[in-house]
């Protein structure tokens, strides 16, 4: 099944920077493996741009059911970390972790860069979610788009992460690379406006894509099992 499937987890946060360095290292080898081996996950990845005024890195996790994200194997990761997992959680700063169900997708591929749009709509983008994806994704630089709404599935160990800007939607536009992901920006933001019943303006991001793995790439040694 391809990346999104029928839910992501989106994920954006920093982290204090003297852990840097060792956040790269334990997300590559060890955090992100471990979420993606669980059975139900798709595929996992992780961005970074460090842009003035937005979360320095952001993780997405494509499931085949919104249901992934509340089953008995994946709360068992959380609640019982390794102890390299359970030093870093206190280094991540300004988390946000939004559980979408996927209301569309198109595209092929997977692009080199992304735009991840935080959006606060009045009521749900069912009917204008398919429109607005594949117009996002026909622009030009642009490979594929996801759009997702958000649904309650916070685990009781990162109750603590709730944040006040919390969206309604996540969408995903991804891109041939960062130039392309900043040069659509107001574009996209435009095209959100006019799709959906929004709040207040969209919340755009541009990201670099750093690394990704499927669920059948992750090693055996870091698969657990409830």
């Amino acid at each position: 099944m391809a990346f999104p499937g029928p839910a992501f987890l989106a994920l954006w946060n920093d982290v204090t920077p003297q852990h840097a360095k060792e956040y790269n290292r334990w997300h590559t080898r060890e955090h992100v493996p471990e979420r993606v081996g669980i059975d139900g996950f798709i595929e996992g990845r992780r961005y970074r741009h460090a842009r003035p005024g937005q979360r320095e890195y952001f993780t997405a996790y494509g499931a085949v059911s919104p249901e992934v994200f509340r089953s008995l194997a994946y709360l068992n990761v959380i609640d019982t970390p390794t102890p390299w997992s359970a030093n870093m959680r206190s280094t991540l700063t300004h988390v946000l972790r939004a559980p979408c169900r996927t209301l569309a997708s198109t595209g092929g591929g997977t692009g080199g860069a992304l735009a991840c749009v935080r959006i606060h709509a009045s009521t749900t983008a069912a009917v204008a979610a398919l429109p607005l994806v594949q117009t996002c994704a026909a622009l030009e630089g642009a490979v594929a788009a996801h759009l997702g709404e958000v649904f309650e599935a916070q685990p009781s160990a990162f109750a603590h992460w709730k944040a006040s800007d919390m969206p309604t939607h996540v969408l995903l536009v991804e891109t041939e690379d960062i130039a392309a992901a900043g040069a659509l920006s107001e574009r996209i933001a435009s095209l959100v406006a006019d799709a959906l019943p929004v709040s207040s303006p969209p919340d755009i991001d541009v990201y670099s894509l750093i690394f990704a793995i499927g669920h059948d790439d992750v090693d055996v040694s870091l698969r657990r099992t409830p």
